[in-house]
C-alpha cells in the first residue's frame, strides 16, 4: 500500500473511532438512531415518568404527584415520598427539579429500553395479575413521537433484581445515577390543582382557606368514595395556598368561615393543562 492510501486509511479509521461513543449512545440495548430521533423534543412534552404507590403504607391520593418526570428538553421534576412517614406532607411539597443534556436523555431512556417498556401494549394503570392490593407499585410511562404511549405496571419494584429493578432506581434518585455534578433546585409550578372533598359537619381544626369560597364548581375525579371536585388556581391564588400548605398533609380539613371541606393539592406539571389531565394512582 502507497503512503498517501496508508494515510488516508488512518485518517478515516480515527474519524470513526472519534464518533464511536456517539453512535453507541444512539444504539445500545436495542436501540436505534431512529428511536432517538424519535424522541419528544418540546419542554412540555414527556418523555418518561414514574408514578409510585406505597400500598397500604399511605393512604393513595386521588391525583398523586408522580415520582418522576422527563421532559424532552431535558427538564426532570421529581418528588421524595416517605413510605414511612404516612402522615407527612405530600410528596409535591418536597418536589426538586434538574436538568440532563440529550446523553442523559438517552441513558434514562435505554434504561426504560431495557426493560421492554417500549413493546408493551398495556392499558395504563393495569397491575400485573395476583399483585397484592398493599404491594408497593410503579407505574412506568414511556411516549415517543413514533409509537405513541406505552405503560407498564410493577408490583414492589424495589425488590428487582432486573432491568426493571434498575429503572426504579434510576428514576428514584436521577442525579446519583445520572453522576457528574446535578444541580436540584424547588419545583416551582405555574399553576395548581385543587381536589375537595366536601365535610358534613365543622372542624376545630380546619385551616383558614386563603382564596375565597371552599364550594367551588369543578371537575370531578377519583370514583368510589374518593370522589372530590377539582378546580385549577393560577398566579397569586396559586401562590398563596402553596405558601400556606407549606407543611400541611394532604387530606387535611380547611375552611372558609362557612364551609369545611377536606382538600387535596396538586401543583400541575408542565405536561399537564387542567384537571383531566392529572393521572390517578398505579393500581
Amino acid at each position: 500500500m502507497r503512503i498517501p492510501q496508508l494515510i488516508a486509511v488512518l485518517v478515516v479509521g480515527l474519524v470513526a473511532a472519534a464518533c464511536g461513543p456517539d453512535r453507541d449512545d444512539a444504539v445500545t440495548n436495542g436501540e436505534t438512531a431512529a428511536d432517538t430521533e424519535a424522541l419528544p423534543t418540546g419542554a412540555h412534552e414527556l418523555v418518561l415518568r414514574m408514578d409510585y404507590s406505597p400500598g397500604f403504607a399511605r393512604v393513595p391520593e386521588t391525583a398523586p404527584f408522580p415520582a418522576f418526570s422527563l421532559y424532552g428538553d431535558g427538564r426532570i421534576v421529581t418528588a421524595d415520598i416517605d413510605v414511612n412517614a404516612p402522615a407527612a406532607p405530600g410528596g409535591w411539597q418536597r418536589a426538586r427539579e434538574l436538568r440532563t443534556d440529550s446523553a442523559g436523555i438517552r441513558r434514562l431512556v435505554r434504561a426504560a429500553h431495557a426493560t421492554g417498556l417500549q413493546d408493551t401494549t398495556e392499558p395504563s394503570g393495569t397491575a400485573s395479575t395476583g399483585t397484592p392490593a398493599d404491594a408497593t407499585s410503579a407505574r412506568f410511562v414511556l411516549l415517543d413521537g413514533k409509537n405513541g404511549r406505552h405503560s407498564r405496571t410493577v408490583a414492589a419494584p424495589e425488590a428487582h433484581g432486573d432491568a426493571r429493578g434498575e429503572l426504579f432506581r434510576a428514576l428514584s434518585d436521577p442525579a446519583a445515577w445520572l453522576g457528574g455534578t446535578v444541580q436540584t433546585a424547588p419545583y416551582r409550578a405555574d399553576a395548581l390543582a385543587v381536589l375537595r372533598r366536601d365535610e358534613p359537619a365543622s372542624d376545630p381544626a380546619a385551616r383558614p382557606w386563603p382564596v375565597g369560597a371552599l364550594d367551588f364548581p369543578g371537575t370531578r375525579l377519583g370514583s368510589g368514595q374518593r370522589v372530590m371536585t377539582c378546580v385549577v388556581l393560577h398566579g397569586e391564588s396559586a401562590a398563596a395556598v402553596t405558601a400556606r400548605a407549606a407543611d400541611v398533609p394532604q387530606y387535611s380539613p380547611w375552611t372558609d368561615g362557612s364551609h369545611t371541606a377536606t382538600l387535596e393539592l396538586r401543583p400541575l406539571l408542565p405536561d399537564e393543562n387542567d384537571c383531566p389531565d392529572l393521572p390517578g394512582p398505579p393500581r
